[in-house]
């Protein structure tokens, strides 16, 4: 089980749909990470054998928290009876009544005490001590360890760029005994540092609203911010590679970013369009090559703290009057209409629109033709599995692809639209459940970017705010939300 690859946390941050999930904010990260995948799955089983015959059993506690536990108790979690969830499974806590003692005391325990055979749970003991609880192997010993309310939860563990602390005490502990990790502590305290700097957000809404406006606020990241974190990343990664190569050793450390992943920003930097075209194969083909960007230093992290300014990335600032949207010289088409009339061909008593092909998962026409279903398929994906081998590394095929990329788009004298339209039609980019039809609303308004002078990384607040079309904040006009 794993996140859709177009909400992947970096995907979304680095490619400028979204921001860090920072203390205060909705936890995007935890939905993206977390729950969407798994509810996907519930699903995935709910249809196969009917949600009735469906038990979820979760690792919540009651004294996990405060809030933990009233949120528990208002569904009527417990550890004996299960609850009926909306979509009719059924969800149970076994561990709803234990300790921080009682689940040390069971890690700890041994199979001769336990009574039954277990998983060895020596490397989460590790994990912690490494990040500073040193006595959390004392419950194999210590038979009153299971009775105490907190002996060894002190410490926190979960994703490296977590920006919903302020400082991230357990991962800094952690490089103290593997400095491997201090990259990665670095970059986290980058992405923190930079948050509300107002000079590292895209000033743009993402869509013309129905009255022919464009919303000016801080949404995502900038340009500059964006082609920034994705140097240091990819940097990260490939430092870390040089090292596993030289040293004929393991990486350290997991990917940041998947080939997958590093496309799928590449392709948002195109569709948003706020980026110098050609910026994403240009960095990542400077790295591939041998540039490696440094990190801030810790001057330049402080630097970054001071000028973060809150209030000014909660303003919304007006909005850009455009004059109707020109049509589009080459918007994009995927070829759907022939496909589906040629598998309408095979089911004549159905209309084209009416294929099965669009909705039934394993379709099969009349003639033996199969497809995949567009209905249940991602909106949005990267096609590379074909690039990589077994263990999912990179081959020669995908490093080739790469250059040819770079070949077409790096020199940045081809438009967004046609980056996009390229990744598309080479099917490295595939789009689904209509959003066809979206990607042509992406290149409109790129194009409407290009033809007001604000691409290409220059909407700043001081050319957006000096723009003809600029109209300060209206209090009552009602604004699309970017998507």
């Amino acid at each position: 089980m794993r996140p859709v690859a177009s909400e992947h946390y970096l995907v979304t941050m680095l490619g400028g749909r979204g921001t860090a999930s920072v203390q205060g904010a909705s936890s995007n990260c935890t939905m993206s990470l977390k729950i969407r995948p798994m509810e996907r799955a519930l699903k995935e089983i709910t249809d196969d054998v009917g949600a009735e015959n469906v038990l979820t059993m979760i690792g919540t506690r009651f004294d996990e928290s405060a809030t933990r536990g009233a949120n528990m108790r208002q569904r009527g979690e417990s550890a004996s009876k299960p609850i009926k969830k909306p979509d009719g499974s059924l969800l149970m806590s076994p561990i709803a009544d234990w300790s921080d003692g009682d689940v040390w005391g069971f890690l700890n325990a041994t199979p001769a005490r336990l009574g039954f055979d277990s998983l060895d749970y020596s490397g989460v003991i590790a994990l912690y001590e490494a990040i500073g609880e040193s006595t959390c192997s004392i419950g194999a010993v210590d038979p009153s360890f299971s009775k105490k309310p907190s002996s060894c939860g002190g410490s926190r563990t979960g994703c490296w760029a977590c920006q919903k602390v302020s400082r991230d005490h357990s991962l800094e502990g952690m490089v103290e005994r593997f400095p491997a990790y201090e990259p990665l502590t670095r970059l986290s305290r980058t992405i923190r540092a930079g948050h509300y700097v107002l000079q590292n957000r895209s000033l743009l809404a993402k869509t013309i609203s129905p009255e022919g406006g464009i919303k000016v606020f801080a949404n995502g990241y900038s340009a500059q911010w964006t082609e920034s974190l994705l140097k240091w990343t990819l940097s990260i990664d490939a430092t870390e590679d040089d090292r596993a190569f030289n040293t004929g050793k393991p990486r350290r450390f997991p990917r940041l970013l998947d080939p997958e992943h590093i496309l799928l920003i590449g392709f948002s930097w195109a569709r948003y369009g706020l980026h110098s075209t050609g910026a994403f194969i240009r960095i990542y083909d400077a790295v591939a090559t041998g540039a490696r960007y440094p990190l801030p230093t810790d001057p330049e992290i402080a630097t970054l703290e001071q000028a973060s300014d809150r209030a000014m990335v909660k303003t919304e600032f007006g909005e850009l009057r455009i004059t109707q949207p020109k049509p589009l010289q080459f918007g994009y088409q995927d070829g759907w209409r022939s496909v589906l009339s040629e598998l309408a061909s095979f089911d004549a008593e159905l209309d084209t629109c009416a294929v099965p092909a669009m909705s039934q998962p394993d379709y099969k026409s009349g003639a033996g033709v199969t497809h995949d279903s567009m209905v249940n398929a991602e909106a949005l994906s990267a096609e590379v599995n074909h690039l990589l081998d077994a263990d999912g590394n990179p081959t020669t095929d995908f490093h080739d692809f790469m250059w040819w990329y770079a070949l077409e788009h790096a020199a940045g004298k081809k438009s967004h639209a046609s980056e996009i339209n390229w990744l598309l039609r080479e099917g490295i980019i595939r789009a689904r459940r209509g959003y066809q039809s979206q990607i042509v609303r992406y290149q409109q308004f790129g194009q409407t970017l290009a033809d007001m002078g604000l691409n290409s990384g220059l909407a700043t607040l001081e050319t957006i705010t000096s723009h003809p079309a600029f109209v300060a904040n209206r209090p009552n006009a009602k604004f699309q939300l970017a998507l």
